[in-house]
């Protein structure tokens, strides 16, 4: 019930969303994956209807199960199988890695895209004078090229950081 409490918190408030992933984490550590899937199910299932009824698309639900959850849910089930960090930590690795290889997959330039979307975040720099014309396109151009694997590194250490938290909080950790 927390872990759907906290699903929904989560999408009002960012940083709940650590705390519903350790929920999961702690519910597949402790019960296994079984229960691990329900629960993860159950909160994106009432988070998808909340979003709906928001938004009128599922979509941001989704993004949370897909991105946050479920690469929790694989790191918390890989450790409790194995009571391993280092392999906890190298599956952490290979979901961040999958969730790179989607994206290029899925986006053919993905750094047309992040430009696109670093664009008001620049104006605003120049408007307050951080920066001017010249290194406003200097910004764009680099933080575009990097901001793909940025996200990926932290979806690596959310998932790898709950996980061994939650591990040392359920005591299973090696």
């Amino acid at each position: 019930m927390s872990a759907v409490v906290l699903a929904v918190v989560s999408l009002l408030i960012f940083p709940f969303s650590v705390l519903s992933s350790a929920v999961i984490a702690l519910v597949t550590l402790r019960r296994g994956h079984v229960e691990g899937l329900v629960v993860g199910g159950l909160a994106g299932l009432v988070s998808g209807l909340l979003s709906y009824l928001a938004t009128a698309t599922p979509v941001l639900a989704l993004v949370f199960v897909l991105l946050l959850w479920l690469p929790v849910l694989v790191v918390a089930l890989v450790l409790r199988i194995t009571r391993s960090l280092p392999l906890m930590i190298y599956a952490a690795l290979a979901v961040g890695l999958a969730v790179i290889g989607f994206y290029y997959l899925q986006v053919p330039d993905p750094g047309s895209v992040w430009q696109e979307a670093l664009e008001p975040f620049s104006r605003q720099l120049v408007d307050s004078g951080f920066l001017d014309e010249a290194q406003r396109a200097l910004f764009i151009e680099q933080w575009a090229r990097r901001t793909t694997g940025l996200l990926a590194a932290l979806f690596f250490f959310a998932a790898g950081a709950v996980g061994a938290d939650s591990a040392m909080v359920a005591g299973d950790a090696v």
